[in-house]
């Protein structure tokens, strides 16, 4: 059903879309080299008043707050960049973040997800982190936002589900791998420079009392090995493993232990269980470090993007 919504936005004349919201198009950016900035399959018809809007605008649920609210979408990205990527980041890094951001705001537009009629939300485990955005303490989040207006990611006819993670583990993260759903630009790759960065590499230690009491929703059997792994995937995170006997997942235990990852390992020392973690987050799509790692190494954003989602091109919403 998603599917179907976004190719009627971006592909049959964004009808359902524009005429609430003005005149929205996709076309060729001009103003990127056209090896890296591709035009849309087609041009969208004008709305019937041909009046363009200033933006597109999405319904938001903030956390903490118990209403919906209608922002405009290029106001709202600032405050998700900067809650998102550090702004230390070189300048390319923060450019394609802001188009991952923007492109994942846009697939999910109209999806039904959210109960409350929400296009998205502002819980990061669930949609997206955001913060209230400063023009002058994070200019860096405004020019990353302004730099790349409009500029979506596309896959076919939809626009591209970009999500995206800090830190991968050497590699990203098969969507088919781990959450079973099959999304071509999703794929495992290499992530270069991501084993450089700080935290790559992290340590969780806990005493068997410790670890039988987070794990206890399981219902292990405490007789039994504290952890089997089953299976890993092609990025190394842990598919399925046994916890206690009990059989579940390395997303699960990962979120019992409060892990940054699901590509850990186990050691013991003495009645003490070790866990040696890589990376942060679940390890799809995009790594942030990854992004600037490239970015200094001398990449644009278009290269930045075009890498960690291969397939996809890059397009532009004109409002």
């Amino acid at each position: 059903m998603l599917k179907q919504l976004l190719l009627l936005i971006l592909f049959t004349g964004l009808l359902a879309f524009i005429i609430p919201y003005g005149t929205q198009r996709l076309r060729e950016d001009r103003a990127e080299p056209a090896s890296s900035l591709q035009s849309a399959p087609r041009e969208a018809a004008l709305s019937v008043e041909e009046s363009p809007a200033e933006d597109l605008l999405i319904k938001v649920s903030f956390q903490g707050e118990d209403l919906v609210k209608t922002v405009s979408l290029e106001a709202f990205l600032p405050g998700v960049v900067a809650a998102e990527m550090p702004l230390s980041y070189e300048t390319a890094a923060l450019e394609a973040q802001a188009v991952a951001a923007r492109s994942y705001i846009v697939s999910r537009w109209n999806s039904g997800l959210h109960q409350n009629g929400a296009d998205l939300c502002t819980d990061s485990s669930h949609c997206l982190a955001w913060r209230e955005a400063d023009p002058q303490s994070d200019a860096a989040a405004f020019a990353a936002v302004e730099a790349t207006r409009g500029q979506v990611l596309t896959y076919g006819e939809t626009v591209a589900q970009t999500v995206f993670h800090a830190l991968s583990g050497k590699r990203t993260e098969s969507a088919a791998e781990l959450w079973g759903e099959e999304i071509p630009y999703l794929c495992s790759l290499p992530s270069a420079g991501d084993s450089e960065q700080e935290g790559f590499e992290t340590t969780e230690v806990f005493s068997l009392e410790e670890y039988w009491q987070a794990v206890s929703s399981l219902s292990p059997d405490q007789s039994a090995a504290p952890l089997v792994v089953l299976r890993r995937t092609s990025g190394g995170s842990v598919l399925s493993c046994t916890v206690g006997g009990a059989e579940t997942t390395g997303v699960v235990l990962r979120s019992l232990l409060g892990l940054r990852s699901a590509r850990f390992w186990l050691s013991y020392e003495g009645d003490t269980l070790c866990f040696t973690v890589q990376g942060y987050g679940h390890g799809v799509g995009m790594s942030q470090a990854g992004a600037q790692s490239m970015a200094l190494g001398g990449f644009g954003y278009s290269d930045i993007l075009l890498t960690y989602y291969p397939g996809c091109r890059l397009c532009r919403m004109v409002f």
